[in-house]
């Protein structure tokens, strides 16, 4: 049984450049060469499509900043605040418990409450925290775009 079939893609196997595989992830809209017509009819097969080359090094040169400003600012950043966060939890005897096994309310809500010290280190714990998340998930999409881009070229070599 042909791959087409298999997939249900029909005759659209038979066109050079089709992959049946690749078809149906949503690659088309990072580029597509000049010539090739928009419409549905150029949408089945993914062979026309590129990723230039100074898209390429934008996507790189920006997974190397973002993982560099986590690494250098960030990352100690957060250390530094979850550090000084377990350093003020121990010192209310807080850290460890089971978690679920306090009865009434959250001490941890209560330790917020009472001292705005935790309140502002938790906060900025956060901050920084959500900040590195944010460079991770950018350094996975333009490593990933990039890595496709890289994929969709390699009937060149």
């Amino acid at each position: 049984m042909r791959a087409g079939a298999l997939f249900g893609f029909g005759d659209g196997a038979r066109r050079p450049g089709f992959d049946p595989i690749l078809s149906p992830i949503p690659l088309w809209p990072l580029r597509m060469h000049k010539d090739m017509p928009w419409g549905p009819s150029c949408l089945p097969g993914v062979a026309h499509l590129v990723l230039p080359l100074p898209h390429q090094l934008f996507l790189l040169l920006l997974s190397l900043t973002l993982a560099t400003v986590n690494a250098r600012w960030l990352e100690s950043r957060t250390t530094a605040a979850m550090w000084a966060l377990q350093t003020v939890e121990k010192e209310r005897g807080l850290g460890g418990e089971v978690p679920g096994s306090h009865q009434g309310s959250d001490p941890y809500r209560q330790l917020r409450g009472q001292d705005p010290k935790y309140s502002a280190l938790r906060q900025q714990f956060f901050r920084y925290h959500g900040l590195s998340s944010l460079c991770n998930l950018g350094c996975l999409l333009s490593n990933g775009l990039h890595l496709a881009g890289l994929a969709l070229t390699l009937h060149n070599l």
